[in-house]
């Protein structure tokens, strides 16, 4: 039998999941060795994923006793505020992250989740335009472009940011009609990271395709959420806004059969969210659907 030693057995449970398990190696490891920097980071990363608060300050504990800081130290680290709380906190995490590790994409899109989740719109769309600005059209900011414009309520820069977005994407990698991991990706890649771009390409789709549903745009629509549906086959509530977007054009019958179809798929909480978009069809189609859905 091979005799690990606890961080290792730590590894082995972290792989695994078993968390309680690769909590109580790393508490072994740092008892016989205080000063290790790996366990500190991996006991932080672990107790993170715990859903108490308690775990949630062990870890910052541990985090702040790292000698050496890496940039993915300070987002666990503003996660961590955040999730108690402390948006100030976390907000001030990043600034001063930013500032150690500048150029640090992670670190630029953690602060902009945070400007946007506390409603600080205008500073999220300010440090976007410097980085256009400056040059560095990465589809990312442009993504992040259009999620701010529909914040903003500004319809149609939306569905431009999130246009050019898409083509970024489109020219860099090939998107093939058949399964997403059949994408190529410059060089070659592993079916993960196909997937990963697949599902980044297909939340594009989804944005620009929700914009121009509540425009009315039912033919643009359709065709975002026909591309999406394609990429990400196994997410069933795509179909429900295909519904929509039929009923938008008269097609009733198609519509209820799209829409029950992703309503008997998903969770209640996302059939909440789904019904609440039936605002976005003409009044008389989305009365027809109510009455004919299981909502």
């Amino acid at each position: 039998m091979t005799n690990y030693a606890p961080l290792q057995l730590a590894e082995i449970f972290i792989q695994t999941g078993e968390l309680a398990d690769a909590l109580e190696a790393l508490d072994a490891h740092l008892s016989a060795e205080p000063d290790s920097e790996r366990g500190r980071r991996l006991r932080a990363e672990v107790l993170a994923r715990l859903p108490d608060d308690e775990s949630a300050r062990r870890a910052l504990d541990d985090l702040d006793a790292l000698q050496t800081r890496f940039s993915t130290d300070v987002i666990l680290r503003s996660a961590l505020l955040e999730t108690l709380g402390d948006l100030a906190g976390a907000v001030a995490a990043v600034a001063e992250g930013i500032s150690t590790f500048p150029g640090d994409d992670r670190l630029v899109e953690r602060q902009l989740h945070l400007l946007r989740s506390t409603g600080q719109t205008a500073q999220a769309r300010a440090v976007i335009e410097s980085l256009l600005a400056d040059g560095a059209e990465d589809w990312r900011w442009l993504a992040w472009s259009g999620d701010l414009a529909v914040d903003a309520g500004d319809s149609p820069a939306a569905v431009d940011y999130y246009s050019r977005a898409i083509d970024r994407l489109q020219a860099r990698y090939h998107f093939s009609p058949g399964a997403p991991a059949s994408i190529l990706i410059d060089g070659g890649a592993s079916e993960a990271a196909a997937l990963t771009v697949a599902a980044q390409f297909a939340r594009l789709r989804l944005a620009r395709g929700h914009v121009r549903r509540a425009q009315s745009d039912w033919p643009s629509a359709e065709a975002d959420y026909t591309a999406a549906q394609a990429l990400l086959p196994g997410d069933r509530s795509i179909g429900y806004y295909r519904g929509l977007v039929a009923a938008g054009q008269g097609r009733i019958d198609e519509a209820v059969a799209l829409c029950q179809d992703a309503l008997g798929a998903v969770t209640p909480l996302v059939r909440e969210q789904l019904a609440a978009a039936l605002e976005s069809v003409p009044s008389a189609a989305a009365d027809q659907l109510r009455a004919r859905l299981t909502l």
